[in-house]
């Protein structure tokens, strides 16, 4: 499998590229210890793809040919739109990466009545997994990541849409998606009735996902996984 590498547009120039960053540099050198001639794709999060071979290596830098490029291989038939709420540590990140494994375009942190962890601002760690997630997957382009919102703020700027809640009697499955989609996803506990409610006078319509009682990292996977297959 070819290596792929998230870079800065700098480190593309027309025909060549230049990786300077110091870390990417040592994980290329040191820690996959690349060699001249090696091939690997470089992504400048822009959707294209730079089939690239490398041609020098020194201590500081990694520089090399780029010998085709491919424009957004991966465009998504819609783009999603994962309006999620805080849950703990590790489960918020594990929505992070299978969200970007889905191929979903924005994520949205929101702030409901039940969340147990509550951010400002976006950590550098959240990043990090997504263009990890994003090179793994063998995405072009990296989904964006705003700072955590408000669930009210996040109904008025985000409709309309579909929020997913237990008790709603509409299942997603039945919803022929083709055009682009703001999709909610609980906390711990669900939403209350009150942003249900709420969620509905913003034109964002309830759907359920069976029967079961889903974890709301459970239930993000399944809703995008319903959504894109």
């Amino acid at each position: 499998m070819t290596n792929r590498f998230f870079v800065s547009p700098e480190a593309i120039q027309e025909k060549q590229f230049k990786i300077t960053d110091t870390g990417l540099v040592h994980q290329m050198s040191r820690v996959l210890r690349f060699k001249v001639g090696e091939r690997l794709e470089l992504l400048d999060n822009t959707g294209k793809v730079y089939e690239s071979e490398v041609f020098e290596i020194s201590k500081d830098m990694i520089s090399g040919s780029i010998n085709n490029t491919i424009d957004r291989p991966d465009a998504p038939k819609h783009k999603i739109n994962l309006c999620m709420a805080l849950l703990k540590k590790d489960n918020f990140e594990l929505v992070l990466e299978k969200a970007t494994e889905l191929g979903v375009s924005a994520i949205t942190p929101i702030i409901t009545e039940r969340c147990i962890k509550k951010i400002d601002a976006i950590p550098e760690r959240w990043q990090k997994i997504i263009q990890e997630a994003s090179e793994q997957c063998g995405r072009s382009q990296m989904p964006e990541i705003s700072d955590p919102i408000k669930f009210k703020e996040a109904l008025q700027k985000y409709s309309p849409g579909l929020i997913c809640f237990a008790e709603s009697k509409n299942p997603l499955a039945n919803f022929d998606i083709n055009d682009d989609i703001n999709l909610f996803i609980g906390p711990e506990g669900d939403f209350t009735l009150d942003e249900i409610k709420a969620a509905k006078q913003n034109k964002i319509e309830p759907v359920n996902l069976g029967s079961n009682i889903l974890r709301a990292e459970t239930a993000a996977i399944a809703a995008l996984s319903v959504i894109n297959f």
